[in-house]
């Protein structure tokens, strides 16, 4: 399909709006710390709102921030504190982002895979920091992560984290148990989610509540939707598809899972879509669309028709603040208040139940076991067609064993029968040698040189 048939900006009928942004006041180290940080692409803010993460994708770092929102002022604006550049020997493109706790932070990295860190507290000084893992993913659950682009965690009530990783090349979304708050952290289990239809999961979200898993699925042109109440798997497929959407990247849900928020890495908007009737189903369009990159910066980010819209997403726990990145402008904070005031009285799902009631962690544990038990299957099928494999093998290789029997056996008769040959001809020349020396044989000497003269002349008398 060409790009052109995905281009939002020139086929869609929906509102759009200027989302309105917020200025930003940067503390000391702030400014310097951006700029070093180069491309950025996830952005994640902390469980308490206080501080701010964002990938450094070629530069190998992450950044975080001290963060603070003055809502009370005649112009909200935001103030940005306490830069803390990390580096670590783990990070390798680092992609995507999601902090499981205030302290505790998963890194899911493009071409590595997705280690987990304690974040230390601001030191107030702005030089790089090196961070060492708590546990990695891939090496409690070998074989399943592979090219991490995003990272989502939902705190479970018994202290660990459902975690969901897309690997992007692999087609695949992922899930792991991760416990935090053992004696030692650990990875508790581990195994594929979603598979099918999948072409470059570029981004993942749980909903608040825990019932809808959203994927943005690069080469699809839209985002899957998944009930986290029914039973998933690699064959799943969703429930919903969000259209509309050139190149979905980072997501968020809104309004106690109401609404989502899509940005746009082919375009220069966020994209709202709300939930009709209560429940996520069947193909929606988005309703607004919010313009968050002015035309001359698209323009200048847009290195091909992939590139130029935000990428990273995230919003504060009470819907009012929406931050994104982007690569012509790192960090950009607006105000999500006048859109949601516009929705509301549109009469579009505003304030009311939720939409489900939170899934239970039980039903998490079930999913994670269903998981295992699947993986357990296939490693039993695995394990069952290299048995079978090993015994085609193991006859062939008694085969061979039997042939090679055969060859030496046939072997050693013609060494047993070169034997007694060497021994009758060594027999025969002694022979012949007792006989040259024995005394006969010099005696009768002139009689075999004159039959030799006889024969010559016989044989000139018959011509």
């Amino acid at each position: 399909m060409r790009v052109a048939e995905f281009d939002t900006a020139a086929t869609t009928t929906v509102p759009t709006l200027e989302a309105e942004r917020l200025p930003v006041v940067c503390g000391p180290g702030v400014a310097a710390a951006l700029a070093e940080l180069g491309r950025t692409e996830d952005v994640h803010l902390s469980p308490d709102n206080r501080r701010l993460a964002i990938a450094g994708h070629l530069s190998n770092r992450v950044l975080v921030l001290g963060i603070s929102v003055d809502w009370g002022g005649e112009v909200p604006h935001v103030r940005l504190h306490s830069p803390q550049p990390f580096v670590s020997h783990e990070f390798s493109y680092p992609h995507g982002l999601f902090w499981g706790s205030d302290d505790t932070l998963l890194v899911a990295n493009r071409q590595g895979g997705v280690p987990v860190f304690r974040i230390p507290p601001p030191a107030g000084d702005a030089t790089p920091c090196e961070l060492q893992p708590l546990l990695r993913l891939e090496t409690a659950h070998p074989g399943l992560v592979e090219t991490p682009g995003s990272v989502s965690a939902r705190p479970l009530g018994c202290g660990c984290l459902d975690v969901l990783v897309c690997n992007n090349y692999t087609h695949q979304v992922t899930q792991h148990l991760v416990d935090l708050d053992g004696v030692r952290p650990g990875a508790v289990a581990g195994s594929p989610l979603l598979a099918r239809g999948l072409d470059i999961p570029d981004g993942v979200a749980h909903s608040p509540d825990g019932r809808w898993i959203a994927v943005s699925n690069h080469n699809e042109h839209c985002v899957r939707l998944y009930d986290a109440s029914r039973a998933l798997g690699p064959d799943a497929e969703p429930v919903a598809r969000l259209l509309g959407v050139d190149y979905p990247h980072g997501l968020r849900f809104v309004e106690s899972s109401r609404r989502i928020l899509v940005a746009d890495a082919g375009a220069p908007f966020v994209h709202v879509y709300t939930c009709p009737g209560g429940r996520w189903q069947g193909d929606l369009w988005h309703n607004h669309r919010l313009r968050v990159l002015d035309e001359d910066t698209f323009l200048q980010g847009r290195s091909n028709p992939q590139e130029g819209g935000p990428k990273g997403l995230d919003t504060d726990l009470q819907g009012r603040l929406m931050v994104i990145t982007n690569e012509m402008v790192p960090l950009a904070f607006f105000d999500l208040r006048p859109l949601l005031d516009r929705l509301h009285d549109s009469g579009r799902a505003g304030p009311g139940r939720a939409v489900d009631q939170p899934v239970q962690d039980t039903q998490v544990w079930r999913r994670q076991v269903q998981g295992l038990a699947r993986a357990q299957r296939l490693m039993e099928e695995q394990l069952r067609a290299q048995t079978a494999l090993a015994e085609a093998r193991a006859s062939e290789l008694t085969h061979r064993d039997a042939l090679l029997a055969q060859q030496q056996d046939h072997l050693q008769q013609v060494e047993r029968a070169l034997e007694q040959t060497q021994v009758a001809l060594a027999d025969s020349q002694r022979g012949m040698a007792e006989l040259l020396a024995s005394r006969s044989w010099r005696l009768m000497a002139p009689y075999r040189r004159a039959g030799r003269v006889f024969r010559r002349w016989l044989a000139r008398a018959k011509v």
